[in-house]
């Protein structure tokens, strides 16, 4: 749907019309452009038109923009997440193999600690 608005020097919507004729559109200011479905009458003064088309002001993007760039955050955020995920899992099966092998070596101390023990003992009584 078209409708006329009306902007001053920066571009900032000051005044809209939805029902206008082409004399409206030669006046200083007005011009016709595509409406947005978010546009209205409680906050047309927080839109611009910038390139013949209605961007927000704060934003300078239209909200199927916003939409795209939150998006787009979003899934660069899943994916830094996956890979952070995929260290944990690589980081965490280290771990284990290093405690696996930690735990192999203790027993073969306590396996050489309970032999010379015993060999200890097989002397001492053999004197």
């Amino acid at each position: 749907m078209k409708i006329a608005v009306q902007t001053d020097e920066t571009g900032q919507v000051v005044g809209y019309s939805t029902i206008y004729d082409a004399g409206q559109l030669k006046i200083t200011g007005w011009q016709e452009i595509e409406a947005d479905p978010y546009f209205n009458a409680g906050n047309y003064a927080d839109w611009k038109v910038v390139n013949s088309q209605l961007v927000k002001k704060d934003t300078g993007m239209t909200p199927l923009e916003e939409s795209q760039m939150a998006v787009t955050a979003l899934t660069q955020q899943n994916i830094q997440l996956a890979q952070e995920n995929t260290e944990l899992k690589a980081a965490v099966t280290a771990t284990t193999k290093e405690l696996v092998t930690t735990k192999a070596e203790i027993k073969q101390t306590q396996q050489a600690i309970t032999a010379l023990t015993q060999l200890q003992i097989g002397q001492t009584t053999n004197k």
